[in-house]
């Protein structure tokens, strides 16, 4: 498990591999990525490592506060690494995946490798000439209404792999693809819709293009100093506005990355002073920005951010035990997934960014929850990560919880940080 202990062998494995796609339906293709390397461009202030600070911290002008760039050797054009072997995993299209009917409910050292760089990347697919990929736009759920679907992505990061499921309103997921990305713990999704894959370990950005449809592998991004030599690298990351912000625990920070017109990513500047930086979260409605503590930490920082992304710190959600993935619902309440005690709490959060508690959420197969995330019709998933399940809940006019059963994904190994979007597949 990635939280409790580092498997050499694996990491070293891993570090010679490139993201694979096993897709159902699709005939084999090869892609390769952009090219760039960057420097380290503007910094912001830092906050109190123990989770206090002073508030009104910005943006630092000057980049050699923040990015000590070392010279890097860098060939883009150089032979692609070996393509990873296929994981035994046998994925079949518009599969549902049975779930509980009937749930309870208890209310070492820095590598040398600052900068940025988007290389070649190789991918190969692997189809069923017997299967399609097809969109689900239009199709009718069994009670004959128009169906309402999205799609939920499920980083495993012991097998290296994110699956990719169709999700409905009381309806049994669908597992459709499995994206191969070494170490994957998070994902996130541009404006433009090109799909990023944080691998943890590995301390590499796996970029993808056509997620809702045949995913193509887009390139990397490495560098930026992100994380040491262990099982703290790249954890998480979501976009603010238009920049890829990412957590690295090992430097106890968050990277901004932006983006040209060609979609080269640069580093923006850094927020530092975060000890142990897990989780994040983008409240674009607030404009705030939640950064766990994770790895046994018990803080939330989170700050206001500004257009041109200056911050401006709140005081800290102190008391949270082993917080990790976090959403926001429609109303405005934050909720946290709680590691050690295999809960989610929830808070409400005011006009001037102070949190409220406002009870938990228990039972319903809750584990270790180590992902959360919200469909658009308002229903709550988690990922157990130590027992490989997805708890669902839904709430009612009152915002109470109320568990809506349980799903296993098979074959896998280790759930992280999920990701629901309202796109359905193309």
């Amino acid at each position: 498990m990635r939280k409790r202990s580092f498997d050499v062998f694996n990491f070293v494995a891993a570090l010679t591999v490139v993201p694979v796609l096993i897709l159902a339906g699709c005939s084999s293709s090869k892609s390769g990525g952009p090219d760039s390397s960057a420097a380290g461009a503007g910094g912001l202030g830092k906050a109190d490592a123990g989770g206090g600070g002073t508030g009104g911290s910005k943006m630092d002008a000057n980049p050699s506060d923040v990015l000590s760039q070392p010279d890097v050797a860098i060939t883009p054009d150089g032979p692609a690494a070996p393509d990873l072997l296929q994981p035994d995993v046998v994925v079949t299209p518009d599969r549902p995946i049975a779930s509980d009917a009937q749930p309870q409910l208890d209310a070492q050292a820095a590598p040398d490798t600052a900068g940025v760089f988007d290389g070649p990347l190789d991918a190969s697919v692997t189809s069923d000439a017997d299967a399609s990929i097809h969109t689900e736009a239009g199709e009718t759920s069994s009670d004959g209404g128009e169906s309402t679907a999205a799609t939920l992505f499920v980083p495993d990061y012991l097998a290296g792999q994110v699956y990719r499921y169709t999700i409905r309103p009381n309806a049994e997921p669908v597992i459709n693809a499995t994206i191969v990305a070494p170490s994957a713990t998070a994902v996130a999704l541009s404006s433009a819709g090109e799909l990023f894959v944080a691998g943890n370990s590995t301390e590499t950005i796996y970029r993808f293009l056509s997620p809702f449809g045949l995913p193509t592998a887009h390139g990397v991004i490495t560098g930026v100093g992100l994380g040491w030599v262990s099982p703290m690298g790249v954890e998480d990351s979501t976009f603010v506005d238009d920049e890829l912000w990412v957590t690295d625990p090992g430097n106890s920070n968050v990277v901004r990355l932006s983006f040209d017109s060609q979609g080269q990513a640069t580093v923006a500047g850094t927020l530092d002073g975060l000890a142990m930086s897990g989780a994040i979260l983008w409240d674009p409605t607030k404009r705030i920005v939640y950064i766990t503590q994770s790895f046994t930490g018990t803080t939330i920082w989170h700050y206001r951010v500004a257009a041109d992304h200056s911050l401006t710190e709140l005081p800290p959600i102190t008391g949270v035990p082993h917080p990790e993935s976090m959403v926001v619902t429609a109303w405005g309440e934050l909720l946290v997934g709680n590691f050690e005690t295999n809960t989610v709490s929830r808070f409400l959060i005011d006009a001037q960014g102070n949190a409220t508690s406002n009870g938990t959420i228990t039972g319903n197969g809750l584990s270790s929850p180590a992902g959360l995330a919200l469909a658009p019709w308002g229903e709550l998933f988690v990922s157990n990560e130590n027992v490989r399940t997805i708890s669902r809940f839904t709430f009612d006019s009152a915002h109470q919880a109320i568990a809506n059963g349980v799903f296993a994904v098979p074959s896998a190994q280790d759930l992280d940080r999920i990701r629901i979007f309202p796109a359905p597949l193309q």
